[in-house]
């Protein structure tokens, strides 16, 4: 008996983008430049290299209350 296998990918995007975008510097030289991420081409290679068939892209947005200026966070998520 066969069980399919269901692989999923949580992709937090402070790390991703820290990660990927961040020059690297050693002695003041930079030895990586940063890029942009192309999340489609990501998620390709997510579903060939590691067979993942749901990806998940967690972010957290801050947002002001205009009235009362307190801070509270939204964790969303999005498909892709």
């Amino acid at each position: 008996m066969n069980k399919k296998i269901t692989r999923y990918a949580f992709i937090d995007s402070q790390n991703l983008n820290m990660g990927v975008g961040s020059d690297v510097k050693f002695k003041n030289k930079i030895i990586y430049r940063g890029w942009k991420l192309d999340f489609k081409k990501f998620r390709v290679f997510l579903k060939d290299k590691f067979k993942v068939e749901e990806a998940f892209y967690l972010s957290v947005i801050y947002q002001v209350k205009k009235i009362c200026m307190h801070f509270y966070r939204d964790v969303v998520i999005y498909w892709f």
